[in-house]
């Protein structure tokens, strides 16, 4: 089925469907930025939780924690 329509009509349409799309792309930016800001926001406050750890000096060296786990899993 074919429909002629007049040319404001066209026009119209055709800047609704762009203001859509546009309005969509938006939404979804929105969406990303915001997830990311909120991933952002976890990691900093697990990099401060290990900042902390280690000036209360709940840390051990590599060859200690290395030496931990496989005593732990022998």
């Amino acid at each position: 089925m074919e429909i002629s329509l007049n040319s404001d009509f066209d026009k119209f349409i055709n800047e609704q469907m762009a203001t859509d799309i546009v309005n969509d792309a938006m939404k979804i930016y929105i969406e990303i930025k915001t997830s990311s800001q909120c991933q952002i926001d976890m990691l900093n406050a697990e990099i401060q939780r290990g900042i902390d750890d280690y000036e209360m000096g709940r840390y051990m060296d590599g060859m200690t924690a290395y030496k931990k786990l496989m005593a732990k899993y022998e």
